[in-house]
């Protein structure tokens, strides 16, 4: 998704914006949920790690409004590899739960990519941790 105006500092997107949406942003919710609600020793063990409880699977939802997902692609661009080199705002997959904001590159998110980082943050966009795969 790239802007396709700007005026006054506001940007216009084609397609869906900056909020991945589709069947890929509802396999990254169902991934995000496992990490956070799952009672697997894996994903409690992790959580652990992380630093963060468990949170109920019916309070991670995907997050759609296009200021938090432009706000989460600035963030992402700071803290995780695969952002370092796009200018935000880019599409990115968030999902919020309670007090937690979970972010993925859009172009990672919900298919199996050679390198792929999800970072966790707060609600204001602190890095709390972060878990990802491929080199």
């Amino acid at each position: 998704m790239t802007p396709t105006l700007l005026i006054l500092g506001l940007v216009t997107y084609s397609g869906n914006g900056p909020c991945l949406t589709g069947s890929r942003a509802d396999t990254f919710l169902v991934q995000v949920r496992h990490v956070l609600s799952s009672s697997d020793s894996f994903s409690s063990g992790n959580r652990r790690v992380y630093g963060i409880a468990a949170v109920p699977r019916a309070r991670v939802h995907l997050v759609t409004n296009e200021r938090l997902c432009a706000a989460a692609s600035v963030a992402y661009a700071k803290h995780a590899g695969p952002g370092a080199d796009k200018k935000p705002p880019f599409a990115v997959a968030v999902a919020a739960a309670d007090d937690l904001f979970v972010v993925e590159l859009g172009e990672t998110a919900g298919r199996d990519a050679p390198y792929w980082e999800v970072v966790i943050f707060d609600r204001k966009w602190r890095r709390i941790a972060s878990y990802g795969g491929g080199s």
